[in-house]
């Protein structure tokens, strides 16, 4: 598994059946491991671990909102927070998503249809009007000032995507916390490569992490099909394309 510096995508490309990168980018996959569980591992549970946990601070027993929860990361951020004991609440815009996100381990899914001043009142009624401790978001724009709406006092929003390129708004209901969130912030330290790779590696050995994969296409010739279902936003978890 690779990791941590070593390669910049904008400068030396994404598609590669080699790569030349640093030790300290390289990570052995346990055993137990196959490569395609490896390769939909890392990134996903590792950026979910560094949010959450780390940066958050989410504990047993809070709730936390995933928006975009059906992509990777978000699939990701279901288990690991169910491993420590927290409550996730799924956003999807299409009901066609519901049922791959309860077998994920959402708790509860929300079907928004994109509008978040929905997301933050069925949150306010999961939570019986406390409102969510943490909110996940991968979106931004717009949509981000009446999210925080879901929010109890005193808590955070993760902003580590901005599917939503538009302006985004502070939310005007303090106290609470924001946190923007970038992976390399974590793995790209010796200590953060050490616990997140850890916490990974002891979840995919009990069974307690399961990379929900999408589809797994064969060889650098597929690249076009696996943009198209990226695109097209009907899968759920991740794409691997296989050498």
């Amino acid at each position: 598994m690779t990791t941590g510096p070593g390669i910049e995508m904008s400068a030396q490309g994404v598609y590669a059946e080699r790569v030349v990168l640093p030790e300290a980018s390289v990570l052995p996959r346990p055993a137990s491991v196959d490569a395609v569980t490896g390769a939909a591992s890392w990134l996903t549970y590792t950026t979910a671990y560094g949010a959450l946990l780390e940066t958050a601070g989410l504990r047993p027993g809070d709730h936390v909102l995933i928006t975009g929860a059906s992509s990777g990361v978000g699939t990701a951020a279901i288990q690991v927070a169910r491993r420590i004991g927290a409550i996730p609440l799924a956003t999807t815009r299409t009901e066609a998503k519901r049922q791959g996100l309860l077998e994920a381990g959402a708790a509860e899914v929300i079907v928004s249809d994109g509008d978040a001043e929905t997301v933050a009142k069925e949150a306010g009624r999961l939570t019986g009007g406390r409102g969510v401790e943490v909110i996940f978001d991968a979106i931004g724009g717009p949509g981000f000032r009446p999210l925080a709406g879901a929010l109890a006092e005193g808590g955070a929003v993760v902003a580590y995507g901005w599917l939503d390129r538009r302006p985004a708004e502070i939310p005007w209901n303090w106290p609470f916390t924001i946190h923007t969130y970038a992976n390399m912030i974590l793995t790209g330290t010796p200590g953060g490569r050490r616990r997140s790779t850890a916490f990974l590696n002891a979840g995919l050995a009990d069974g307690g992490f399961r990379p929900v994969i999408a589809e797994v296409f064969e060889g650098l010739d597929r690249i076009r099909d696996a943009h198209r279902l990226m695109e097209s936003n009907r899968h759920t978890g991740k794409i691997v394309v296989r050498i």
